[in-house]
């Protein structure tokens, strides 16, 4: 039973005792009002409790996350004690009024909450504690009002009008933040989503419906009309002012890769808000001095905002690429991960970013938290050809040299000759490849026994409805706030829930899964298999914990040392396993493995500059090999000679050296292109060893 349903359950429990007395005190019209009433008071003492012990920032179903039955226990006396209370306080405190004070309470309250909803990145138990607070005060500024009985109710009133004012505005919320700003997010950045456009829009469309289905009905049955009024002028005034801030006032947002950072100078944010402010104060002046005819207005505004944006996405959709649209796709799939060969096996374990400062941050914590490899020898001045995953990854599988002359991508042509994984599968190996497909040419379909087509990628629906809400909120919002609505294109690919898919953003589901199922030997003994596992590692945003904790991708923007390093053991810690089982099978002695890294992480040296040097964990553990103690060498090796190895393993002919055949203290020449695969490019040369930043030199830029 998930946590969701746990707490729909207890919430339920806790209101169902004070809905009963209510029943007994003969008060069974208003039956549905006071379940909610008291629904929205429990909801807010736990969260005031949990905010109390530290979950502010968290959702009251996150803060319960690892609950127990006791926990549940432990919450349910005293809301129950509160909920056998509360009627009978209230009915002394306000007599006869109590019933009208509960009804304004709640109108006020789903008035808050919902532009909160509509608006906060995720209703934490700090909003909703906020939000909880804001409706009484307004309850108790308007208790006069409310004794006096001028309140008037939807319920009450001519719904069909009040259905044509408020329809407009939702119109203009659903289309804005659910349709086209996700829409265009997508058509422009195609290649980031992994399923397929309608797939994607109508899922979007259809949730967006359900929001506002519920947010209407909750006007027609609970809501003050004053409320309702002040509540879609919220909406116009939000939503607008955002639409205009996407078109006229954001200019160039950088790229969204995970590292949070705030380029606006506080100038620019200060006369940011002043243009909010006076657009904003402009429009609620107009809706208090002209009501009738601000209502209009904001009405036709809405459509017309409405019609120019389906227009627009219109004209994007025709002019995209028709790629895009497609249902079913070729994919990367699991299968065969759990499985390796009965003959010969290489295996490749690729922990992203994996620095080897890290590796030092990890064992200066722990000195023996290696010690599962001790049959390995650590090169701590290894090399990568390359800055990033994009070039990284292809590299490793490929082996084909950077051309300087090239204009096109490196993942482009890498693939187009013949390279390692076409000289593996000419000997005989059966090649599993698991990695974003994103990073191998399709032209290795035939030849990876994983690659599939006719793949249709599910996801996640909720997580895909809030995090492109989010995306929204992100564009639309003044730079002052507009952090808080941070996202990066991982978060995309985490929302893929298809366990057929490989997961390259998070190594929760193969731990999972190696943990579940375990290491099998392919039932032919004279199979030979390459494997090359490609890892979330040390990349951030952090996904994980070294427990094994899935984190969204709100709790995983916490930037601290101590997340980061717990990412980091936990991702050694699958590795851990995954020798732990291939030794189970029998198929870890006569292995060749290699555990290392698609590149490291610019550092910044003591006056805060960023600097070109970076270097990749690499350990390697030949077939038969065995000892105490892990091997520690200071040989200068690079990715390159991953390469070597593994050809001159598999009974390739290869004049390079191999990592083995280098020593200490031997002078090379290494390279390195700081390129994210096509020009500019800068060619460094490393001379010594690759941690001191003396060692590298640039000998070549053409970014000018």
């Amino acid at each position: 039973m998930g946590i969701e349903v746990k707490i729909v359950l207890f919430l339920i429990l806790i209101t169902l005792i004070p809905v009963l007395e209510s029943i007994i005190l003969k008060r069974r019209k208003n039956v549905l009002l006071l379940y909610v009433f008291y629904f929205i008071t429990n909801y807010f003492v736990i969260s005031a409790v949990k905010g109390y012990l530290g979950y502010w920032g968290t959702s009251l179903f996150e803060s319960f996350w690892n609950a127990q039955l006791l926990t549940f226990v432990h919450y349910g006396t005293p809301m129950i004690i509160i909920g056998i209370a509360a009627p009978i306080i209230l009915k002394v405190m306000l007599k006869d009024k109590d019933i009208d004070v509960i009804k304004y309470f709640v109108s006020a309250y789903l008035m808050i909450f919902s532009i909160c909803f509509l608006v906060a990145s995720k209703v934490t138990n700090k909003v909703s504690c906020i939000a909880f607070g804001t409706a009484l005060i307004i309850t108790l500024c308007s208790i006069f009002k409310i004794y006096k009985g001028d309140c008037r109710y939807v319920k009450e009133e001519n719904l069909k009008e009040s259905f044509s004012f408020v329809l407009p505005f939702f119109l203009l919320y659903v289309v804005t933040v659910v349709i086209y700003t996700p829409g265009e997010l997508y058509l422009k950045n195609a290649s980031d989503f992994p399923m397929s456009f309608w797939y994607y829009l109508v899922n979007l469309i259809l949730l967006g419906i359900i929001v506002c289905f519920v947010l209407m009905a909750g006007i027609i049955l609970f809501m003050e009309k004053m409320h309702v009024e002040w509540y879609m002028t919220a909406i116009f005034v939000l939503v607008t002012v955002g639409y205009i801030q996407g078109l006229f006032f954001n200019g160039n947002m950088g790229v969204l890769d995970g590292t949070r950072k705030n380029s606006y100078s506080s100038s620019t944010i200060v006369t940011n808000l002043v243009v909010w402010g006076l657009i904003a104060a402009a429009i609620i002046l107009f809706f208090v001095t002209r009501k009738t005819s601000c209502k209009k207005i904001m009405k036709v505004m809405s459509i017309y905002i409405v019609l120019i944006q389906i227009v627009s996405l219109s004209i994007l959709l025709l002019s995209s690429d028709k790629n895009a649209f497609g249902n079913d796709q070729y994919v990367l799939t699991t299968n065969g991960m759990l499985e390796v060969g009965g003959n010969e096996n290489i295996i490749v374990l690729v922990l992203d970013k994996f620095d080897g400062r890290y590796m030092d941050l990890v064992l200066e914590d722990d000195p023996l938290f290696l010690s599962p490899l001790n049959d390995f020898t650590y090169y701590e001045n290894a090399s990568s050809e390359f800055p990033g995953t994009f070039t990284g990854i292809p590299y490793l599988l490929s082996g084909t040299p950077f051309d300087e002359e090239s204009d096109e991508a490196y993942v482009t042509y890498s693939y187009k000759d013949n390279n390692l994984l076409t000289d593996l599968n000419s000997v005989g190996y059966e090649l599993g490849i698991y990695t974003n497909n994103q990073l191998v040419s399709q032209n290795m379909k035939d030849i990876i026994s994983n690659y599939q087509g006719g793949i249709s990628i599910k996801c996640d629906i909720k997580s895909m409805f809030s995090l492109m809400t989010r995306a929204s909120k992100y564009k639309m919002a003044p730079f002052a706030v507009k952090m808080n609505y941070m996202y990066d294109t991982s978060d995309i690919g985490l929302l893929v829930n298809d366990d057929r898919i490989v997961n390259t953003l998070c190594d929760v589901p193969f731990y999972k899964n190696l943990v579940q199922e375990g290491l099998r030997v392919t039932s032919d003994s004279s199979d030979k298999a390459f494997k090359f596992i490609h890892m979330y590692g040390a990349h951030p945003p952090y996904t994980m914990t070294e427990n094994f904790q899935k984190l969204s991708y709100d709790v995983l923007r916490r930037d601290d040392d101590e997340m980061a390093l717990s990412q980091m053991r936990g991702s050694l810690k699958v590795v851990f396993e995954y020798i732990r089982q291939l030794k189970e099978v029998g198929k870890y002695d006569d292995a060749l493995i290699f555990i290392t890294a698609d590149h490291g992480a610019v550092m910044r040296d003591k006056d805060g500059e960023e600097t070109p040097v970076e270097f990749p964990i690499l350990m390697v553990k030949e077939p038969y090999e065995s000892r105490d103690e892990m091997l520690y060498s200071k040989a200068p090796v690079c990715h390159a000679d991953i390469i070597a190895t593994i050809r001159k393993a598999a009974g390739i002919y290869t004049s390079d050296k191999t990592i083995g055949e280098y020593t200490e203290g031997e002078e090379r020449i290494r390279y390195f292109y700081d390129t994210l695969g096509a020009k500019p490019f800068d060619r460094y040369q490393i001379i010594g060893d690759v941690a001191d930043q003396e060692s590298w030199k640039i000998i070549y830029s053409d970014a000018g």
